[in-house]
């Protein structure tokens, strides 16, 4: 069974904040999957695997003074950037299912083994069903630029993709009968990174 640390013991361990950690899993610096809401006889608590964000944490502390947290963020990626996943590995690990990758496959040209990049974007397909999506999140990664929120704007049956930064997607204004779906690009790779390193 994996040991766990309540999210209470963490942050006074750390000296860190409730607000600090959250900021931290929002930019992409912490996995969503690491937090684990269990019931215990106090309520319920929040739980997160000992070992992973101990190291974790204390890369971020190490470098939080010298670097920004989009820089970080980035920074944590690399560790699946030179992944190559089979058609069978892609469906094994749940990144997407099996129509889903022909019909991406389909609409690229692009075959496996994809890389890392080309399976961001696939993660990004699966999501959304938008090629021209997939490509402007794989694009804003390859240019370190993985703090990003991914709108994809759409009217009339068009559908266009653009990467902001993630602070400044709450002031952009649409006009009315515009379609957006938003995709926060941190945690879509914090999701994927977790998948290929299982």
């Amino acid at each position: 069974m994996e040991d766990l640390i309540t999210k209470k013991e963490l942050l006074e361990k750390y000296g860190i904040s409730y607000g600090a950690l959250y900021r931290w899993k929002r930019k992409g610096l912490i996995p969503d999957n690491w937090f684990i809401h269990r019931s215990t006889f106090t309520g319920q608590e929040t739980f997160l695997p000992r070992d992973k964000i101990t190291e974790r944490v204390n890369a971020i502390m190490q470098l939080k003074d010298s670097m920004s947290l989009d820089d970080i963020a980035a920074s944590f990626v690399p560790s699946a950037i030179g992944k190559r996943l089979t058609g069978e590995q892609i469906i094994d690990r749940g990144i997407c299912d099996p129509g889903v990758l022909l019909t991406y496959c389909r609409e690229t040209g692009k075959s496996p083994p994809l890389d890392y990049h080309s399976l961001l974007a696939l993660t990004v397909f699966s999501r959304c069903g938008s090629a021209v999506a997939a490509e402007c999140a794989a694009k804003a990664v390859r240019n370190s630029q993985a703090a990003q929120e991914l709108l994809i704007i759409g009217s009339n049956g068009e559908r266009q993709a653009v990467c902001i930064p993630a602070d400044a997607a709450g002031y952009i204004t649409l006009p009315d009968n515009t379609e957006c779906v938003s995709i926060h690009l941190p945690e879509l790779i914090s999701a994927l990174e977790n998948k290929l390193n299982d």
